[in-house]
């Protein structure tokens, strides 16, 4: 039976603004991409552990049901150039950030090359400038993601 795997290549990482709607597969109208991608990570989806043990649990063995979901992180790294990073820089959270803005969250899209996408809430947790000796410079993106993700999947 062959595989349905495929290459990374044409897989991108796009950001809208906070509230915009998730897209149809394969439609990304309304959201930027980020440029020059190199490699992407994230979307881990971990429960928390949360511990119903009592004085008489069966077996004097610890009882564990799971709790709250937590997202994780998207981190990713991209080739720096100078115009991005300042489009990015401009949507790093700050004190003025308003509730009705989201709070410094943006919308992201984690675009697979067969149409299908991560859609996440969530916002910039840093990104830092690697310059090394005789190599290209990149940046390095974290992004915090916030509620539950939802993985469209392609038609």
């Amino acid at each position: 039976m062959p595989s349905d795997g495929m290459n990374s290549y044409a897989t991108r990482l796009l950001y809208a603004p906070f509230g915009t709607a998730v897209p149809a597969a394969g439609a990304t109208t309304g959201f930027t991409s980020v440029g020059e991608v190199i490699n992407l990570n994230g979307v881990a989806l971990q429960p928390s552990v949360t511990r119903i043990t009592h004085l008489n649990s069966d077996g004097k063995a610890q009882e564990k049901v799971p709790g709250f979901i937590d997202p994780g992180q998207i981190t990713g790294t991209f080739n720096f150039f100078s115009a991005q990073l300042a489009s990015l820089v401009a949507r790093l959270p700050t004190a003025a950030a308003a509730p009705a803005t989201g709070w410094g969250r943006l919308q992201w899209l984690i675009a697979f090359p067969d149409t299908s996408f991560w859609y996440c809430t969530g916002f910039m947790a840093g990104l830092p400038v690697t310059v090394p000796e005789d190599d290209r410079i990149t940046v390095d993106c974290t992004i915090e993601l916030s509620g539950l993700p939802t993985f469209v999947g392609k038609p």
